[in-house]
């Protein structure tokens, strides 16, 4: 099947009843979404906390600021938090 080009790899598990557990580890790996996107994101986040004009933050302070950059629309929306400005 493989080796004639019948079908494709996903196709053969899907389709295969032989080794189980292996075949449930195979359509996991053929399901993965390949991108850079997430990792490219992570990578801006940090240039824009800690830039040549930011450079001084202790080496603990900026993955967390950059966590809070990246997941304070999550964080906000999830616990209601608001920012209450007052009377201003």
């Amino acid at each position: 099947m493989l080796s004639k080009g019948t079908k494709t790899s996903i196709q053969y598990w899907l389709d295969g009843m032989s080794y189980p557990t292996l075949r449930e580890v195979a359509i996991n790996e053929f399901s993965m979404v390949t991108s850079s996107a997430g990792s490219e994101r992570g990578f801006s986040a940090m240039g824009f906390v800690h830039s040549k004009l930011c450079n001084q933050l202790a080496a603990d302070k900026a993955p967390k600021l950059v966590f809070i950059k990246n997941n304070a629309p999550q964080l906000m929306s999830t616990h209601h938090v608001g920012i209450d400005w007052g009377d201003t």
